[in-house]
């Protein structure tokens, strides 16, 4: 593979910090705590694991039909990169601790039907091809190729701004499920016993 710009390669970081944090969090915890809830309309830990695997379904599609088209169009650029105060704002806005909440949309939701087990290996597959996608995107003019949002064709991300949104939604979801652990009733490791 050939080595990836300074943006990418910032990027390609952010997905193993949210790997370590994934991990850790599967070595730590046992299927009562995962599954539990901090109240009704609250989501679990592995609500919070599986919305991310989700959104990365969702999305990686429509990077891989940009990508292809700015190809066609030989939409090249080794950077840096300059984005507008929109696609930044968005980014800003997924950051963790939340400013404020969503309503998730229904192509990023549904029911964690999946043992935390099998959550956290889809999670780690899709972040495989969220990587390969950095790849694939090497050398194209990641502030000019727009991918369109899964969720509403309004919603539209430069290239770049893409991947830095759906890390800083990452760290956002992995926060709140540190914050989930941190709540009174979450289970304590003697009630597993």
């Amino acid at each position: 593979m050939s080595v990836l710009n300074a943006e990418l390669r910032g990027y390609n970081e952010q997905i193993d910090s949210n790997d370590r944090v994934v991990r850790s969090l599967a070595d730590a915890l046992y299927q009562k705590q995962t599954a539990w809830r901090p109240g009704p309309n609250r989501w679990s830990v592995a609500e919070c694991v599986h919305h991310l695997n989700r959104t990365t379904a969702a999305y990686l599609p429509a990077i891989d039909k940009a990508t292809e088209r700015a190809k066609t169009r030989g939409w090249m650029s080794e950077g840096p990169f300059k984005y507008g105060k929109m696609g930044t704002w968005f980014v800003n806005a997924m950051e963790p601790p939340p400013k404020r909440r969503y309503r998730t949309m229904a192509v990023f939701a549904g029911p964690a039907d999946l043992s935390f087990r099998d959550i956290v290996n889809k999670f780690f597959s899709s972040q495989e091809r969220l990587r390969q996608r950095l790849h694939r995107s090497n050398g194209l003019d990641l502030a000019r190729v727009r991918v369109v949002s899964p969720a509403t064709r309004v919603v539209r991300f430069r290239l770049g701004q893409c991947f830095a949104f759906l890390l800083a939604h990452e760290r956002r979801h992995l926060w709140q499920a540190h914050r989930i652990m941190e709540t009174p009733g979450f289970p304590q490791r003697e009630d597993h016993q």
